[in-house]
């Protein structure tokens, strides 16, 4: 405060206020006693919107005409409030107005990509509007041939899918970034969109272009099922270790894996050698939910009691009634059997 600097013919007001004595003190420090100097303020923060300081400081000073000066000054200081523009930033807005406006969007379009790494959707504000105006240009061949080097130059998507395909790109890329891998079947949309670019790349449908951007990721153009069947398996035996059953078929994506792999080997379509690795492990091909909901509740029962239940004690009891009946007549499967005689199930009750 209190600062004079000799020579000072302009000002920037770059503090909002709402204060004329503030204001007036600003405006001082372009001010000189006895000057015939006219200064220029800039008002860059738009003091003059809601209450006017300058109004406020026109009042002032008509009530104060003349202001004593300091000793060292013979006369009087007299101010006049003469005008000001309303709006310096309108003023810019102005001069913007009057140049060629394609070139100045232009700019601003490189700023955009470089800054956001992406091109501006149609509904994305004014610049989002006049890159769609461009494409609607070219394509009624309005657009001239330097524009459109221009464009091309610094690789405008012209189509509009071009943007959607490169937002599932940089979400892919995300998440290979993330989890080192594609996306698997099932796990989100992202999924669908890596098949899609994989049937368009067979069928030569795929830019050069897109070809490269996903080499780039390290992206996975054939899917390694036998790695990807492995892992699901794995996953299936850590929950028969934890649980010491296996997972039912409504027991989340380890259920479900399970139930596919007894439909396909139903149908001829899994193999003998994963057929074979499931064995080993004791895996569980013909399986009803049911049964094994009742098996469960019976080792659990034994566990708690130390005993077996009896035919007519519960519901349990005549489960187990009805195993002993099916084994009697031949109708019991044998894995059920060997699930049974694994927890020493009495079959012959004294």
């Amino acid at each position: 405060e209190g600062l004079h600097v000799e020579g000072v013919d302009a000002a920037m007001f770059l503090r909002r206020t709402e204060s004329y004595v503030v204001a007036l003190q600003q405006l001082g420090r372009c001010l000189k006693a006895g000057s015939d100097r006219h200064p220029v303020v800039l008002d860059f923060v738009n003091n003059l919107s809601g209450r006017s300081v300058y109004e406020a400081m026109s009042r002032e000073l008509a009530y104060h005409p003349a202001i004593r000066a300091p000793k060292s000054f013979k006369g009087f200081m007299e101010f006049e409030v003469t005008g000001f523009l309303s709006d310096i930033r309108a003023r810019v807005d102005d001069m913007l107005a009057e140049l060629d406006a394609w070139p100045v969007m232009y700019e601003r379009l490189i700023e955009y990509k470089e800054r956001e790494g992406r091109w501006p959707q149609a509904a994305e504000g004014k610049l989002g509007n006049w890159c769609n105006t461009q494409r609607i240009a070219r394509k009624k061949g309005t657009l001239s041939e330097d524009y459109i080097l221009q464009l091309d130059r610094i690789g405008f998507e012209w189509e509009v899918q071009d943007s959607r395909w490169m937002q599932y790109y940089e979400e892919l890329k995300v998440f290979m970034s993330v989890e080192h891998r594609c996306p698997k079947r099932g796990e989100n949309k992202l999924n669908t969109w890596c098949n899609t670019q994989r049937q368009a790349r067979k069928k030569g449908i795929l830019s050069n272009e897109r070809i490269r951007l996903l080499d780039s990721i390290g992206f996975w153009w054939e899917q390694d099922l036998d790695s990807l069947w492995t892992e699901n398996w794995q996953q299936v035996l850590a929950y028969y270790k934890k649980h010491k059953r296996w997972p039912k078929s409504n027991e989340g994506k380890a259920g479900s894996w399970c139930n596919t792999q007894r439909k396909n080997r139903k149908r001829g379509l899994l193999s003998a050698e994963r057929i074979a690795r499931m064995d080993a492990e004791g895996f569980i091909w013909t399986i009803d939910d049911v049964w094994m909901e009742n098996y469960e509740k019976l080792q659990q029962f034994f566990s708690e009691n130390n005993r077996w239940p009896t035919a007519r004690e519960n519901k349990l009891g005549s489960w187990c009634f009805v195993q002993r009946r099916a084994l009697k007549k031949g109708e019991l499967p044998p894995t059920r059997k060997d699930l049974l005689d694994k927890i020493a199930f009495p079959w012959n009750l004294k």
